[in-house]
Protein backbone atom coordinates (compact mmCIF):
# COMPACT_ATOMS: atom_id res chain seq x y z
CA UNK A 1 0.00 0.00 0.00
CA UNK A 2 1.27 3.58 -0.44
CA UNK A 3 0.47 6.52 2.05
CA UNK A 4 1.19 10.00 0.71
CA UNK A 5 1.63 12.62 3.46
CA UNK A 6 0.89 16.41 2.44
CA UNK A 7 2.09 19.22 4.63
CA UNK A 8 -0.22 22.50 5.73
CA UNK A 9 0.34 23.98 2.05
CA UNK A 10 -1.15 20.93 0.72
CA UNK A 11 2.21 20.09 -0.92
CA UNK A 12 3.70 16.20 -1.22
CA UNK A 13 5.89 16.49 1.87
CA UNK A 14 7.13 12.98 1.65
CA UNK A 15 4.87 9.04 0.82
CA UNK A 16 5.91 5.66 2.19
CA UNK A 17 5.27 2.20 0.56
CA UNK A 18 4.15 -0.46 2.97
CA UNK A 19 4.41 -4.46 2.08
CA UNK A 20 2.61 -6.69 4.45
CA UNK A 21 3.02 -10.68 4.12
CA UNK A 22 1.16 -12.79 6.49
CA UNK A 23 0.67 -16.26 7.00
CA UNK A 24 -2.41 -17.95 9.29
CA UNK A 25 -2.56 -21.07 10.22
CA UNK A 26 -5.83 -22.76 12.55
CA UNK A 27 -6.16 -26.26 14.19
CA UNK A 28 -9.54 -27.11 15.91
CA UNK A 29 -10.70 -30.47 17.21
CA UNK A 30 -14.11 -30.66 19.11
CA UNK A 31 -16.36 -33.78 20.01
CA UNK A 32 -19.88 -33.97 21.84
CA UNK A 33 -21.26 -36.80 23.30
CA UNK A 34 -24.87 -36.99 24.33
CA UNK A 35 -27.28 -38.98 26.05
CA UNK A 36 -31.27 -39.08 26.03
CA UNK A 37 -33.43 -41.01 28.49
CA UNK A 38 -37.39 -41.79 28.05
CA UNK A 39 -39.10 -42.23 30.76
CA UNK A 40 -42.65 -43.84 30.94
CA UNK A 41 -44.19 -40.89 30.22
CA UNK A 42 -44.68 -39.86 26.50
CA UNK A 43 -42.51 -36.79 26.02
CA UNK A 44 -40.84 -36.89 29.30
CA UNK A 45 -37.13 -36.93 28.42
CA UNK A 46 -33.67 -36.90 30.62
CA UNK A 47 -31.05 -35.24 27.92
CA UNK A 48 -26.95 -34.62 28.99
CA UNK A 49 -24.40 -33.55 26.97
CA UNK A 50 -20.51 -33.20 27.04
CA UNK A 51 -18.93 -30.78 24.82
CA UNK A 52 -15.00 -30.32 24.74
CA UNK A 53 -13.23 -27.81 22.03
CA UNK A 54 -9.86 -27.46 21.09
CA UNK A 55 -8.82 -24.38 18.71
CA UNK A 56 -4.90 -23.56 18.08
CA UNK A 57 -4.62 -20.38 16.13
CA UNK A 58 -1.04 -18.83 15.14
CA UNK A 59 0.35 -15.92 12.62
CA UNK A 60 3.16 -14.43 11.31
CA UNK A 61 3.15 -11.32 9.94
CA UNK A 62 6.03 -9.35 8.26
CA UNK A 63 6.17 -5.92 7.35
CA UNK A 64 8.64 -3.78 4.98
CA UNK A 65 8.27 -0.04 4.72
CA UNK A 66 10.11 2.57 2.72
CA UNK A 67 9.65 6.16 3.26
CA UNK A 68 10.40 8.49 0.19
CA UNK A 69 10.76 12.23 -0.63
CA UNK A 70 8.44 13.50 -2.89
CA UNK A 71 10.95 12.75 -5.78
CA UNK A 72 10.80 8.83 -4.89
CA UNK A 73 14.32 9.05 -3.24
CA UNK A 74 15.02 6.50 -0.40
CA UNK A 75 15.20 8.74 2.94
CA UNK A 76 15.14 4.76 4.97
CA UNK A 77 13.84 1.76 5.04
CA UNK A 78 12.55 0.13 8.27
CA UNK A 79 11.22 -3.67 8.87
CA UNK A 80 8.85 -5.20 11.69
CA UNK A 81 7.85 -8.67 12.34
CA UNK A 82 5.02 -10.40 14.78
CA UNK A 83 4.35 -13.58 16.21
CA UNK A 84 0.60 -13.55 17.29
CA UNK A 85 -1.62 -17.37 18.56
CA UNK A 86 -4.32 -18.28 20.55
CA UNK A 87 -5.17 -21.27 22.09
CA UNK A 88 -8.29 -22.09 23.62
CA UNK A 89 -9.91 -24.88 25.37
CA UNK A 90 -13.79 -24.95 26.18
CA UNK A 91 -15.42 -27.72 28.10
CA UNK A 92 -19.11 -27.85 28.88
CA UNK A 93 -21.59 -30.39 30.37
CA UNK A 94 -25.23 -29.72 30.15
CA UNK A 95 -28.27 -31.88 31.57
CA UNK A 96 -31.81 -30.47 30.38
CA UNK A 97 -35.49 -32.16 32.13
CA UNK A 98 -38.77 -32.41 29.64
CA UNK A 99 -41.73 -32.82 31.08
CA UNK A 100 -45.41 -32.76 29.20
CA UNK A 101 -47.46 -31.85 31.80
CA UNK A 102 -50.66 -32.38 29.44
CA UNK A 103 -51.69 -32.02 26.04
CA UNK A 104 -51.10 -28.20 26.05
CA UNK A 105 -48.85 -27.56 28.55
CA UNK A 106 -44.80 -28.43 28.79
CA UNK A 107 -41.67 -27.61 31.53
CA UNK A 108 -38.71 -27.54 31.21
CA UNK A 109 -35.36 -26.93 33.57
CA UNK A 110 -31.90 -27.22 33.03
CA UNK A 111 -28.46 -26.45 33.97
CA UNK A 112 -24.73 -26.31 32.32
CA UNK A 113 -21.38 -25.25 33.39
CA UNK A 114 -18.60 -23.68 30.88
CA UNK A 115 -15.11 -23.60 31.67
CA UNK A 116 -13.02 -21.46 29.06
CA UNK A 117 -9.09 -20.97 28.89
CA UNK A 118 -7.69 -19.07 26.59
CA UNK A 119 -3.91 -18.15 26.15
CA UNK A 120 -3.07 -15.52 23.27
CA UNK A 121 0.84 -14.75 22.83
CA UNK A 122 1.95 -11.62 21.10
CA UNK A 123 6.22 -11.63 20.25
CA UNK A 124 6.47 -8.21 17.77
CA UNK A 125 9.78 -7.65 16.66
CA UNK A 126 12.06 -4.63 15.22
CA UNK A 127 14.96 -4.46 13.45
CA UNK A 128 18.49 -2.15 14.05
CA UNK A 129 20.92 -2.41 11.56
CA UNK A 130 19.06 -5.42 9.85
CA UNK A 131 19.93 -7.07 13.36
CA UNK A 132 16.11 -8.28 15.06
CA UNK A 133 15.63 -7.55 18.31
CA UNK A 134 12.87 -8.72 20.03
CA UNK A 135 9.75 -5.38 21.04
CA UNK A 136 9.45 -6.22 24.76
CA UNK A 137 6.71 -3.01 25.39
CA UNK A 138 4.63 -5.02 23.00
CA UNK A 139 5.56 -8.41 23.69
CA UNK A 140 3.08 -10.21 26.12
CA UNK A 141 1.07 -13.69 27.50
CA UNK A 142 -2.14 -13.01 28.05
CA UNK A 143 -4.16 -15.96 30.43
CA UNK A 144 -7.83 -15.45 30.33
CA UNK A 145 -9.81 -18.27 31.96
CA UNK A 146 -13.72 -17.80 32.93
CA UNK A 147 -15.88 -20.73 34.43
CA UNK A 148 -19.85 -20.10 33.85
CA UNK A 149 -22.87 -21.84 36.24
CA UNK A 150 -26.04 -21.65 34.79
CA UNK A 151 -29.27 -22.63 35.96
CA UNK A 152 -33.01 -22.36 33.83
CA UNK A 153 -36.33 -23.34 33.38
CA UNK A 154 -39.28 -22.45 31.17
CA UNK A 155 -43.15 -23.05 30.84
CA UNK A 156 -45.52 -22.99 28.21
CA UNK A 157 -48.89 -23.49 27.99
CA UNK A 158 -51.91 -23.11 24.82
CA UNK A 159 -55.59 -22.28 25.11
CA UNK A 160 -58.26 -21.86 22.22
CA UNK A 161 -56.70 -18.08 21.81
CA UNK A 162 -53.74 -17.66 23.77
CA UNK A 163 -50.13 -19.13 24.10
CA UNK A 164 -47.93 -18.14 27.13
CA UNK A 165 -44.29 -19.16 27.35
CA UNK A 166 -42.24 -18.04 30.35
CA UNK A 167 -38.68 -18.28 31.07
CA UNK A 168 -35.93 -17.36 33.82
CA UNK A 169 -32.27 -18.33 33.52
CA UNK A 170 -29.87 -17.60 36.37
CA UNK A 171 -26.06 -16.85 35.63
CA UNK A 172 -22.93 -17.01 37.86
CA UNK A 173 -19.69 -16.36 35.93
CA UNK A 174 -16.33 -16.33 37.52
CA UNK A 175 -13.41 -14.27 35.74
CA UNK A 176 -9.66 -14.21 35.66
CA UNK A 177 -6.80 -12.05 34.04
CA UNK A 178 -3.34 -12.13 33.88
CA UNK A 179 -0.85 -10.71 31.96
CA UNK A 180 2.55 -12.16 32.38
CA UNK A 181 4.64 -8.82 31.60
CA UNK A 182 3.07 -6.48 33.69
CA UNK A 183 2.15 -9.17 35.94
CA UNK A 184 -1.01 -7.76 36.15
CA UNK A 185 -3.80 -10.27 37.44
CA UNK A 186 -7.08 -9.06 37.41
CA UNK A 187 -11.02 -11.12 39.10
CA UNK A 188 -14.39 -10.62 38.50
CA UNK A 189 -17.77 -12.43 39.57
CA UNK A 190 -21.41 -11.84 39.15
CA UNK A 191 -24.56 -13.05 39.13
CA UNK A 192 -27.29 -11.97 36.55
CA UNK A 193 -30.83 -12.86 36.12
CA UNK A 194 -32.61 -12.87 32.56
CA UNK A 195 -36.04 -13.43 32.84
CA UNK A 196 -38.13 -14.11 29.36
CA UNK A 197 -41.98 -13.43 28.27
CA UNK A 198 -43.85 -14.63 24.79
CA UNK A 199 -47.52 -14.27 24.38
CA UNK A 200 -49.55 -15.20 21.51
CA UNK A 201 -53.30 -13.77 21.35
CA UNK A 202 -55.16 -15.45 18.02
CA UNK A 203 -57.99 -12.82 17.66
CA UNK A 204 -59.70 -15.06 14.78
CA UNK A 205 -57.90 -17.41 12.05
CA UNK A 206 -56.14 -14.53 9.77
CA UNK A 207 -54.85 -12.30 12.54
CA UNK A 208 -52.96 -12.35 15.70
CA UNK A 209 -51.16 -10.37 18.41
CA UNK A 210 -47.71 -11.16 19.52
CA UNK A 211 -45.48 -9.90 22.24
CA UNK A 212 -42.41 -10.57 23.34
CA UNK A 213 -39.87 -9.98 26.23
CA UNK A 214 -36.44 -10.92 27.03
CA UNK A 215 -33.23 -10.32 28.63
CA UNK A 216 -29.83 -11.18 27.08
CA UNK A 217 -26.31 -10.97 27.50
CA UNK A 218 -23.61 -11.08 24.44
CA UNK A 219 -20.11 -11.75 24.94
CA UNK A 220 -17.46 -10.73 22.34
CA UNK A 221 -15.03 -13.03 20.32
CA UNK A 222 -12.19 -14.09 22.40
CA UNK A 223 -9.90 -12.16 20.08
CA UNK A 224 -11.36 -9.16 21.29
CA UNK A 225 -10.20 -9.74 24.75
CA UNK A 226 -7.09 -9.51 24.04
CA UNK A 227 -5.31 -6.06 25.42
CA UNK A 228 -2.05 -6.00 22.67
CA UNK A 229 -1.53 -4.04 20.52
CA UNK A 230 -1.06 -5.23 17.01
CA UNK A 231 1.06 -3.19 14.37
CA UNK A 232 -0.03 -3.14 10.67
CA UNK A 233 2.74 -1.30 9.84
CA UNK A 234 4.50 1.44 11.53
CA UNK A 235 2.10 3.98 12.28
CA UNK A 236 -1.30 1.65 12.65
CA UNK A 237 -2.07 -0.19 15.03
CA UNK A 238 -5.36 -2.34 16.41
CA UNK A 239 -6.48 -2.90 19.96
CA UNK A 240 -9.63 -3.95 21.55
CA UNK A 241 -10.90 -0.86 22.85
CA UNK A 242 -12.99 -2.82 25.46
CA UNK A 243 -11.39 -4.63 29.07
CA UNK A 244 -12.20 -7.93 29.25
CA UNK A 245 -14.54 -7.28 32.80
CA UNK A 246 -16.46 -4.49 30.77
CA UNK A 247 -16.94 -6.42 27.39
CA UNK A 248 -20.03 -8.23 28.15
CA UNK A 249 -23.17 -6.29 27.06
CA UNK A 250 -26.58 -7.23 28.91
CA UNK A 251 -29.70 -6.20 26.50
CA UNK A 252 -33.52 -6.00 27.37
CA UNK A 253 -35.41 -6.70 23.91
CA UNK A 254 -39.64 -6.06 24.04
CA UNK A 255 -41.46 -6.27 20.49
CA UNK A 256 -45.21 -6.28 20.05
CA UNK A 257 -46.55 -7.39 16.51
CA UNK A 258 -49.62 -7.90 14.50
CA UNK A 259 -49.56 -10.48 12.07
CA UNK A 260 -52.17 -11.02 9.43
CA UNK A 261 -52.46 -14.57 7.38
CA UNK A 262 -53.28 -13.82 3.41
CA UNK A 263 -53.44 -16.79 1.31
CA UNK A 264 -50.97 -18.80 3.60
CA UNK A 265 -48.88 -15.79 4.28
CA UNK A 266 -48.29 -13.81 6.78
CA UNK A 267 -47.19 -9.94 7.05
CA UNK A 268 -46.30 -8.39 9.98
CA UNK A 269 -46.92 -4.18 11.38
Amino acid sequence: SETKVFGPTTVLDSLFNTENRLRDETFNFAFTLDYIHKFEKEGEKLLASLHHTNNDFSSFQNVDTEYLFPDETLIRNNRCQTFSGQKIKLYTGQIDYELPIDDSAQFEAGAKVSNINSESILDQFIFNNGIREEDLENSDIFLYDEINYALYSSFSKDWDKWSLKSGLRIEYTDIKGNSLSTNQVSDNDYIKFFPSLYITNRINKNNEIYFNYNKRIYRPRYSELNPFKYFLNDSVHKKSTRSFFACKSICIFFSLSVSRLISSASSSI
